[in-house]
């Protein structure tokens, strides 16, 4: 056996008869989060900001709701499955340039998607 596990093992067992608890502290779970993923965090809130403040007009209440829900369902799922991240804000740079080909006429998809 190591030396140290020995120390450590006798270390514990003086411990142990003399009544002393040792107090373990985990990580916390935001601790955990690197830069990146509150980057993400922030960037996810902004971009709900700016949806709702541009499009709210064109939202019924459901569709809000869908808004205001959406933006900690995403920074979860970033969270807990990183490669999604970027998949996310692909796809969200994509939509907005879709969404900004109308500019503010959908009689306008005729000219642009064809």
């Amino acid at each position: 056996m190591n030396t140290a596990t020995n120390t450590l093992n006798a270390k514990a067992s003086a411990n142990a008869q003399a009544g002393v608890k040792t107090i373990t502290l985990h990580e916390g779970y935001f601790s955990r989060r690197s830069i990146a993923d509150w980057v993400f965090a922030l960037i996810a809130v902004l971009a709900a900001g700016f949806a709702f403040s541009r499009y709210s007009g064109n939202m019924d209440g459901y569709e809000k709701g869908i808004l205001v829900g959406m933006v900690p369902a995403i920074i979860w799922l970033a969270w807990f499955w990183r490669p999604l991240r970027n998949l996310m804000l692909i796809v969200g740079v994509f939509s907005l340039l879709g969404i900004s080909s109308y500019q503010n006429d959908l009689g306008k998809a005729e000219q642009v998607f064809w």
